[in-house]
């Protein structure tokens, strides 16, 4: 991938971010935070697999995809574009209630 033509300035930097839902909505914050200068490392929550109805809504996946996890389809998409990502899909994911606290965890950081 091409170097951003953006300088990356320190008010566009997060250490890590939580995406409840790589769905329609998810997908699409993904596909633009791939072109500004946002430097993250993700995490991705989501238990659903692609559909081919998730085609027509969602910019990250494709034909192949369908029936693979969404956080699967969307953690190569990351890789493409330079981005760190780890996954919490499948049981785990149905498994989790996200409030602050659970948030934080999936984040390793303290809950203030």
């Amino acid at each position: 991938m091409a170097a951003s033509p953006f300088p990356v300035r320190r008010e566009y930097c997060a250490r890590r971010i939580l995406l409840a839902g790589v769905g329609a909505v998810g997908s699409a914050l993904l596909y633009i935070a791939c072109m500004t200068p946002l430097v993250a490392h993700w995490t991705l929550l989501d238990r659903d697999r692609t559909e081919v109805s998730n085609l027509n809504r969602s910019p990250l996946f494709t034909v192949p995809d369908i029936g693979a996890r969404k956080t699967k389809a969307t953690q190569e998409y990351l890789a493409k574009c330079g981005y760190a990502s780890n996954v919490l899909d499948g049981p785990l994911a149905r498994a989790c209630r996200i409030g602050k606290r659970t948030a934080f965890r999936l984040l390793d950081r303290p809950y203030k």
